[in-house]
C-alpha cells in the first residue's frame, strides 16, 4: 500500500478511537453525564435485603451500577445510574433475579425512585420522580396518594385536593414560630372529609419533606413522613 493511501486510513482510525474515549456531549456541546438516584424505601419485603441496581445490556448479559441495602422507611445514599429501563435485583453469583423495574427518564440529573411492596408477587412497585421537573426544591414537600381515596392534606393554612395516584409539589404555610399544621383526610362517598392524621410539624428551610399517604383498612388511609437532606444538583 502506498503512503498516500495509508495516511487517510490512519486518520480514520484515531478519529474513531478519540469518539470512543472522549464522553458523550449534551446539545449545549457540554459533557452529558450519566444521571444519580436515591431510593425510598417505604416498606422492605425482608428486612435489610440486599439488592443490585443494574441494567441489562445488548446481549442479555447484566451491568451492575451498586448495591444497597433495603429497610422500611429508609432513603438511600446517591447511587450511580444510567437512563432507560433500570432493575432492582436479587444476586445469586452470577444470577440475577428482578424484583422491581423502572425508566430512569433523559435529560435529568437526579432521580427519586419510591418503593413499596407488592407481597403478592413478592416484588416492589416503583414510583418515580423527577425532582427538577417537579420543582422539588427545598423547603417543599412532596405528596404521593398510593392509597385508593382522594384526600384532603392541608400544610398550614393551605389545603390541597389529591386524587389517587396523584403526585404534588408544594410549600406549607408556617406561623410565626415556624411551624405548620399537617392534617390529612379521605373522602368518604359522599365527598365528606374524615380526618385520619393530624399534627404540628416544624418547619425546615434545608430539608424537602416526603408525605405519602397509604391504603390503611380501618381508616382508609394513613400517613408516612420522611425527610431529605442534601442538594440534588
Amino acid at each position: 500500500m502506498s503512503r498516500n493511501l495509508l495516511f487517510p486510513s490512519l486518520s480514520k482510525l484515531a478519529l474513531v478511537l478519540i469518539g470512543l474515549i472522549l464522553p458523550a456531549t449534551a446539545e449545549d456541546g457540554g459533557a452529558k453525564e450519566n444521571p444519580r438516584l436515591r431510593l425510598i424505601c417505604i416498606n422492605s419485603l425482608v428486612e435489610d435485603q440486599e439488592v443490585v441496581l443494574a441494567s441489562r445490556v445488548s446481549d442479555g448479559e447484566w451491568h451492575e451500577h451498586g448495591t444497597v441495602q433495603l429497610r422500611s422507611s429508609s432513603v438511600s445514599d446517591w447511587l450511580p445510574a444510567k437512563v432507560g429501563e433500570l432493575h432492582l435485583a436479587l444476586k445469586d453469583g452470577n444470577t440475577f433475579n428482578s424484583i422491581c423495574h423502572f425508566t430512569c427518564p433523559d435529560a435529568t440529573r437526579s432521580v427519586l425512585i419510591v418503593l413499596r411492596p407488592n407481597q403478592g408477587k413478592d416484588a416492589y412497585e416503583a414510583h418515580v420522580v423527577d425532582p427538577e421537573k417537579a420543582g422539588y426544591a427545598k423547603a417543599a414537600t412532596l405528596i404521593v396518594n398510593f392509597s385508593e381515596h382522594a384526600a384532603l392534606v392541608n400544610l398550614g393554612s393551605d389545603e390541597h385536593k389529591i386524587n389517587p395516584a396523584q403526585e404534588l409539589v408544594v410549600k406549607p404555610v408556617l406561623d410565626e414560630n415556624g411551624m405548620y399544621r399537617l392534617t390529612a383526610s379521605r373522602l368518604d362517598a359522599e365527598g365528606k372529609p374524615v380526618l385520619c392524621y393530624d399534627r404540628t410539624v416544624s418547619g425546615n428551610p434545608n430539608s424537602r419533606e416526603m408525605v405519602f399517604l397509604l391504603p390503611e383498612k380501618s381508616r382508609g388511609l394513613r400517613l408516612m413522613s420522611l425527610s431529605l437532606f442534601g442538594d440534588f444538583e
